[in-house]
């Protein structure tokens, strides 16, 4: 009894009961191990991105084919059916890379917003920063306002809520069930003082974004403030802050060696603790998702094009994060790979990516937000035949929808699992608390799978946003290859009128700390005040023609 009691603790601590568990896990192990040195042998980028997707699958699909890809590995109640138990101890194990990855990523997120952040406050280029976050939010905005209505609108065309015998599944999960107390939806005036940050430290200990982006454009400015006029003062934390961003960089890119195994780990988690079976139950829901997605990667592409960008040549090196995306399921864990693609190879200027891709990261998604909120309309919509939806009429139902899914895309984390936050939104802010059981019961199914396309997208319309937004304010490098000559044009004429403004804003800045400091009276500060606008009024006229 002793034995039997300290070996079930055993198998307990290390997860391994059974050969089978044991066999797997090593020939898991082993094949990362090669891997990593045909990686090191291979410098290939496509080899390095794709290797670890192929072998997860493979890996995945031979065993789903040893167990007879079953319909379920659980019971009724969610509890590990005893002869798969060695699946769940190989997915401990086999998920033991993903976790080291997208938690080291996160780890990192935060400092890496507010030192990104606070570098691009503190940049010369600066002052066009209100104008660029102001244009960020609105198109990331905009963007979930279009996947909502894509993807309610197909889900209502592909009728997702009907089986294919006819059943109502919301009517039938819901097994008429009045399901019980609301939950009162947060009021904007609530939302926007939850955002702001309450402790300094606390807030950075967090993962909280949009308190750290606030903070850290308020030490940028004060440094920027301070600088100005007395630059010895701050020239220690400029130097301070100046160092942590090139360790955090160092960092960062000592951990996106590790992909490769990080995807393979990623997928091969998918495969082995998936039905495959299961998933053909909700198909059409599944289906309409990605038609809403691929839709929605159309609208992206067309938006590229007819803002002149060249959009073969923007996805030659677009690609990369959107793939990551894909396979890590994070848009925070993707952050510093997107960031690093669009400065380094898109030519697109640091302050406009350093502002708007964290940004993308809590707010304006448009998978997460946009998309599922709309499959999530058209789903309660078509699913049921309660009175309580129906009556309000489709239109009125949907717009409803599209508010509050707008209201909620401004605080949706860029980790797994928006799911469950979404569907509690939308389900008590439209008073429908009854269908969020049964409407989980079917989203949280394809969760996982969804999850993959969702993220990727949600990256793509980041960087779609800031590349547009960037070429606006004509803060693209004049030797990247994605503008057309026209557009490469227009933004050269908008650069030359924006750096002439920078100028004008610095020498009035510099003129009015010279008669604060009384260098001059106000007759000649006037005088030289009215030289400046004059000057500058004519040369900025000049540039427009």
């Amino acid at each position: 009894m002793l034995y039997a009691s300290t070996w079930d603790k055993l198998k307990d601590f290390i997860s391994i009961s059974s050969y089978k568990s044991l066999i797997a896990i090593l020939v898991f192990f082993t094949l990362q191990i090669l891997l990593w040195f045909f990686l090191k042998k291979f410098k290939n980028k496509f080899l390095h991105l794709f290797s670890g997707l192929v072998l997860g699958l493979v890996y995945g699909v031979i065993i789903q084919a040893v167990v007879g890809f079953p319909e379920s590995f659980t019971d009724k109640e969610g509890n590990q059916l005893a002869e798969y138990q060695w699946i769940k101890e190989l997915d401990s194990w086999s998920v033991l890379f993903k976790k080291v990855f997208i938690l080291s990523i996160t780890l990192l997120m935060i400092p890496l917003i507010f030192l990104s952040i606070y570098r691009a406050v503190t940049k010369k280029s600066s002052k066009r920063l209100g104008r660029i976050t102001a244009k960020g939010i609105v198109f990331l905005v905009i963007n979930v306002a279009v996947a909502f209505c894509i993807a309610a609108g197909i889900g209502i065309l592909f009728k997702v809520g009907v089986t294919s015998e006819g059943e109502k599944v919301l009517d039938k999960f819901s097994n008429g069930s009045s399901g019980d107390e609301d939950t009162k939806l947060t009021s904007i005036p609530d939302m926007i003082i939850n955002y702001l940050p309450k402790n300094f430290f606390a807030s950075l200990a967090s993962d909280a974004v949009i308190p750290v982006i606030i903070m850290s454009l308020v030490v940028g400015l004060s440094v920027k403030a301070i600088s100005l006029k007395n630059p010895k003062k701050v020239e220690a934390f400029v130097k301070l802050m100046d160092a942590s961003w090139d360790i955090v960089l160092k960092i960062v890119n000592s951990f996106i060696k590790i992909i490769p195994l990080a995807i393979m780990s990623i997928v091969t988690n998918l495969m082995i603790t998936q039905s495959l079976t299961a998933l053909t139950a909700v198909a059409k829901v599944l289906g309409a998702a990605y038609v809403s997605l691929f839709i929605c990667v159309i609208y992206l592409t067309a938006a590229l094009a007819i803002a002149k960008i060249k959009p073969h040549k923007w996805w030659q090196k677009g690609w990369r994060p959107t793939y990551q995306g894909l396979v890590t399921q994070s848009s925070s864990a993707t952050l510093p790979y997107t960031m690093k693609s669009l400065v380094d190879e898109m030519k697109v200027d640091e302050t406009c990516v350093s502002t708007i891709i964290p940004l993308s990261t809590t707010m304006g998604m448009i998978g997460g937000a946009g998309a599922e909120g709309g499959l999530i309309m058209s789903l309660m919509w078509t699913g049921s035949d309660s009175p309580i939806i129906h009556d309000q009429g489709i239109w009125l139902f949907l717009i409803l929808g599209l508010i509050m899914t707008i209201i909620i895309s401004f605080g949706i984390p860029g980790t797994p699992g928006t799911s469950t936050l979404v569907i509690t939104s939308l389900t008590s802010s439209l008073g429908v608390p009854s269908f969020r059981e049964a409407t989980m019961s079917i989203m949280l199914v394809l969760e996982d799978i969804f999850d993959i396309g969702r993220t990727a997208v949600n990256i793509l319309a980041a960087m779609v946003v800031s590349t547009i937004v960037a070429l606006s304010e004509g803060m693209i490098h004049p030797e990247t290859d994605i503008l057309s000559k026209k557009a490469g044009l227009k933004q050269l004429k908008i650069n030359n009128i924006n750096i002439l403004k920078d100028s004008r804003s610095e020498e009035i800045k510099s003129l009015k700390l010279k008669y604060e400091n009384k260098s001059l009276n106000k007759l000649e500060y006037n005088q030289k005040y009215k030289d400046i606008k004059n000057s500058y009024k004519n040369k900025i006229t000049e540039a427009k023609n």
